[in-house]
């Protein structure tokens, strides 16, 4: 029974640190509206595990999921309107960010969405330098 509690907290610790983030709930608004995980974002394939993608060359490498767009909900906003994407843990990363979108053609429920030349980068974080000490703006 301790090897297997032991076994237990070690694989906890161990977790955290193998993780990739997911980004499960759409906010909407200010302040914002939260809402449920995982209702107007397609569930990914790492949402129980934190797995990361490991073939860039993968269909997978757009949005990370499988056959969910159809039990994804859509959410119609209006334009100039402040939307942005909850983190299931605090993000904590040495080194550069960039977030990407795309339009969602032919329709945001389509398992084509997001194929083709129709992403648009709309944030990144570099770091910056202090003499010759990188600072991570995520970190």
């Amino acid at each position: 029974m301790k090897a297997l509690l032991l076994a237990t907290l070690l694989a906890q610790a161990v977790l955290p640190s193998l993780a990739h983030y997911t980004f499960p709930n759409l906010l909407i608004g200010t302040p914002p509206l939260v809402t449920g995980d995982w209702q107007y974002v397609r569930k990914t394939n790492n949402a129980l595990t934190g797995a990361p993608l490991t073939d860039p060359t993968s269909n997978l490498f757009r949005c990370y999921e499988t056959n969910t767009a159809a039990q994804t909900g859509t959410y119609t906003v209006n334009a100039g309107s402040v939307i942005g994407f909850k983190s299931n843990v605090p993000i904590d990363h040495p080194g550069h960010m960039s977030i990407y979108m795309a339009k969602a053609v032919p329709s945001a429920n389509s398992e084509a969405a997001g194929t083709g030349n129709v992403w648009f980068k709309v944030a990144q974080w570099s770091p910056y330098y202090s003499g010759a000490n990188p600072i991570f703006p995520t970190q």
